[in-house]
């Protein structure tokens, strides 16, 4: 749970500048079929979607949103602490999450989302998927996935397959997993988040000034993204007291700087 907030944190922190592309962009389903673990309770809507735009967006402008459906398969495994993928804590006893393949109208990949991916690599929101294992029989909930790749592609239809994966090993989550150096990884990724909220900090005034400088150092600064993600997937699951605390102070900074 804690990685998670510390990824939901970066999309505050994200400042891409975007040009405006088609909003008639259009995705249909190859198939009304969910690959995967969790094929047995859920069906795509088998109908046109169309592509968001959203025109005042910060990140990917681009919003994809799928529709899934619940079928009148009952679940096999206790949906009860059964999280989205990048969840983790004492309480989660596994996790699942949603994929899709785009694909262009010739059939070649646009792009991936893996069912297990996490953070920016995932889905639009976590919420999305939390929402699936509560919907009845018939109900219908939405996935979204955010992609900025529409906007240097001149085509406009699109097709697309649903994958799924369903993780339950309570062991990888057990406090006894965790290593003797996890406080240390902390700390590091700590410092790291810190370094790189100074960083926005600073060059979030040269924006508001008016310093067009500050463009090109923004791009820069999210290169740093990638790696400071792979250091928070890389260490173990639970922060200190005293490591949360910290990390909660340096949010209220970023909070402020945005504000």
């Amino acid at each position: 749970m804690l990685k998670k907030t510390f990824l939901t944190a970066f999309a505050a922190v994200l400042f891409l500048f975007n040009s405006c592309g088609n909003k008639d962009i259009t995705l249909t389903p190859e198939s009304t079929e969910v690959k995967g673990d969790l094929k047995e309770y859920f069906t795509v809507v088998d109908k046109q979607f169309i592509v968001k735009y959203d025109e005042k967006g910060i990140f990917n402008k681009y919003i994809i949103s799928i529709e899934l459906q619940r079928t009148d398969v009952p679940f096999k495994f206790n949906t009860e602490g059964i999280e989205p993928m990048g969840t983790y804590g004492q309480s989660v006893n596994g996790n699942f999450g949603i994929g899709l393949e785009l694909r262009d109208k010739d059939g070649n990949i646009v792009n991936t989302w893996s069912p297990t991916a996490t953070g920016f690599s995932g889905v639009y929101s976590h919420d999305d998927l939390s929402n699936l294992l509560r919907l009845e029989s018939g109900e219908t909930g939405q996935v979204r996935w955010s992609y900025d790749g529409f906007k240097d592609r001149k085509d406009k239809e699109f097709t697309f397959k649903v994958s799924s994966c369903l993780e339950i090993d309570k062991s990888l989550y057990s406090s006894s997993s965790k290593g003797s150096n996890s406080s240390n990884e902390w700390d590091s990724v700590i410092d790291s988040y810190e370094q790189f909220v100074n960083e926005y900090t600073a060059i979030l005034k040269k924006v508001n000034s008016g310093d067009m400088s500050s463009y090109s150092e923004m791009a820069e600064l999210m290169e740093k993204y990638q790696e400071l993600a792979e250091k928070i997937e890389a260490a173990s699951d639970e922060l200190s007291s005293k490591q949360l605390k910290r990390f909660n102070k340096i949010n209220s900074k970023l909070s402020s700087a945005i504000l």
